[in-house]
């Protein structure tokens, strides 16, 4: 039950008292950081079309959730803490969810693809049992497509 509350308050804390953490510093180079949004946007573009509703959980600076934007109609970014957002320009169709760690803020059978990289490692398993299973409950029946 604290842990409902605990992932938002860790990272919060994590940046705040760590300025020079990597998530906030982007200890890469710009063209370093295109390039892996880049890559990742090409492997996902097969499963998207103009009426795709995506999700990213564990967005972080939602880069990736508004490299996609242009390509879907709803970008809905999950991240536990908004500390690394605060003050970006984002797209229209674009909408950032603060989670507790598990809930996803989207309608049961509302998207039709769900993208993660490198979050469900930061989870107790039991949190990762929970987050799956609302991931499956927000996809739409029948859009699990991999034939793009």
């Amino acid at each position: 039950e604290s842990r409902a509350t605990l992932y938002s308050e860790v990272y919060d804390e994590l940046f705040a008292t760590v300025p020079d953490h990597p998530q906030i510093t982007k200890q890469t180079t710009v063209a370093e950081r295109a390039a892996a949004i880049a890559s990742q946007v090409a492997f996902l573009r097969r499963f998207m079309d103009a009426e795709t509703g995506f999700i990213e959980i564990g967005a972080g600076d939602c880069a990736l959730s508004v490299a996609v934007a242009p390509f879907v109609r709803t970008v809905q970014a999950i991240d536990v803490s908004n500390t690394i957002t605060d003050g970006f320009k984002h797209p229209a169709n674009f909408r950032l969810h603060i989670s507790k760690g598990t809930d996803l803020g989207v309608d049961d059978a509302s998207i039709s693809l769900a993208y993660s990289n490198q979050l469900i490692e930061h989870l107790h398993p039991d949190d990762a049992v929970d987050q799956m299973r609302n991931v499956v409950r927000a996809l739409r029946p029948g859009e699990r497509r991999h034939d793009r």
